[in-house]
């Protein structure tokens, strides 16, 4: 059974957000033809289409480009089976949102002979044996859609790992072939159940799974009607829920407004309601320029900075000899707590949190994370003496 949880989550977001696009070079194994022909093509051989759907900062995207698109055995079975091609949805937009694809990679199938029906699709990363045991399984009539119902309809009802898996892979697997409702419906029992079903996926909820919820709700009022219903229940329950929630359902302003309010009442459990929300929050603020707020949450700067450190540690140590990027938050997240408190006018602070992350983990990335944050912030570096 696959198994979910918040490092993996946050490894994979961590890598989208650290990594910078760079030069974007097809396989050998993709056709440069153009998509009519090489349908045509397709057609007139007999052969299956399938198309690898990437981006240029798509991690597992560039994993694949350089592991599992030219192993010769992929290449070997293509020249057999199928005619390839590789579309960046960056590149392609309209053709992307024709097709329904919302995550990279993503993966579709068409039939032999008949090139304009696709017949499967699979999102996310495969290695070498893992995509032609699933090419395979497809030439034999048995899809990846097929396989994700019958192993919903052998989970439902058993709790723990195994229904929560169950449900997710078919949730998405719903929403990749456009069924807003049922994919709808399964993710919003795996936000009520998670916690208490199968708490190691926690993270994928809050990131993943929320931002696939906010692209169904979109597309469908009654689902955008459904999630604000769990959104408005969360508010009294748990303000994490309500915070991601109200980015799920793009409307931040909610978030804004309680914290204007929250930083104004110095009760103990409005404190507390910040220090737990703080990650959630730091985000938003950022992305609506309000660092000296930022630096609010930050009432022992030096404590947080240790804390993002042996974070990173614990990610460094759990990518090491594995087959995921290589992440390292830390200079981002000290950069982050550095220029809050230059924009706040707490200087004498920054300058501290400057020399403790340098003394932790000094590197050029990090001096150079440093520097750019506080340009962002639209803050001037003091001089040290």
């Amino acid at each position: 059974m696959k198994m979910f949880g918040w490092k993996p989550a946050l490894l994979s977001l961590s890598a989208a957000l650290l990594l910078a696009p760079c030069a974007w070079s097809q396989p050998a194994i993709f056709s440069k033809l153009p998509y009519d022909q090489a349908k045509s093509i397709a057609k007139a051989e007999n052969k299956l289409l399938i198309i690898d759907f990437t981006a240029s900062w798509c991690p597992p995207c560039k994993m694949m480009d350089a592991n599992t698109w030219v192993d010769p055995k992929v290449e070997e079975w293509f020249k057999k089976n199928a005619v390839a091609l590789q579309v960046d949805v960056d590149e392609d937009k309209d053709f992307a949102a024709d097709l329904n694809v919302s995550a990279m990679p993503t993966i579709a199938v068409f039939k032999q002979g008949d090139p304009t029906k696709e017949v499967d699709r699979y999102v996310g990363f495969r290695k070498p044996d893992q995509l032609l045991d699933w090419l395979n399984g497809v030439l034999a009539g048995k899809t990846f859609k097929d396989s994700s119902k019958a192993t919903f309809e052998s989970v439902v009802g058993k709790g723990g790992e195994a229904e929560v898996s169950g449900r997710y892979e078919f949730a998405k697997q719903l929403q990749d072939s456009g069924d807003v409702k049922g994919a709808a419906e399964q993710y919003i029992w795996l936000w009520k159940n998670i916690m208490k079903e199968y708490p190691p996926m926690v993270g994928v909820r809050g990131s993943y799974m929320a931002a696939n919820m906010g692209r169904l709700a979109e597309k469908d009022e009654s689902v955008k009607a459904s999630i604000a219903k769990l959104r408005d229940e969360a508010e009294t329950k748990d303000r994490g829920d309500w915070i991601t929630l109200n980015e799920t359902l793009m409307q931040p302003e909610l978030t804004l407004a309680w914290f204007d309010r929250v930083k104004k009442d110095k009760s103990e459990n409005s404190a507390k309601e910040l220090k737990t929300s703080g990650f959630l929050l730091s985000r938003i603020l950022i992305v609506n320029n309000r660092w000296p707020d930022v630096a609010y949450l930050y009432k022992d700067p030096i404590a947080e900075l240790k804390d993002k450190f042996r974070f990173a540690e614990d990610i460094i140590s759990y990518t090491k000899g594995r087959d995921v990027p290589q992440i390292n938050p830390f200079p981002k997240d000290a950069a982050v707590i550095y220029a809050a408190l230059l924009a706040a006018g707490r200087t004498d602070e920054a300058i501290a949190v400057k020399k403790e992350a340098i003394k932790l983990q000094d590197s050029p990335k990090l001096r150079q994370a440093l520097s750019a944050m506080a340009q962002k912030a639209g803050q001037k570096e003091p001089e040290e003496k």
